[in-house]
């Protein structure tokens, strides 16, 4: 599924960045839970 590789790729990335680019862990699991139920939602709308 190329859109979560897309999206494994940016969260790696915001990782690495961590130190530069600080993100609260709360709003990133928040993103994280998310991109999740959107990919479900869209799953879900292929069948």
């Amino acid at each position: 599924m190329p859109g979560r590789m897309k999206s494994e790729r940016y969260w790696s990335a915001v990782a690495a960045k961590r130190e530069d680019f600080f993100i609260p862990l709360i709003w990133e699991e928040f993103f994280i839970l998310t991109t999740g139920e959107l990919y479900l939602f869209f799953d879900f709308k292929k069948f």
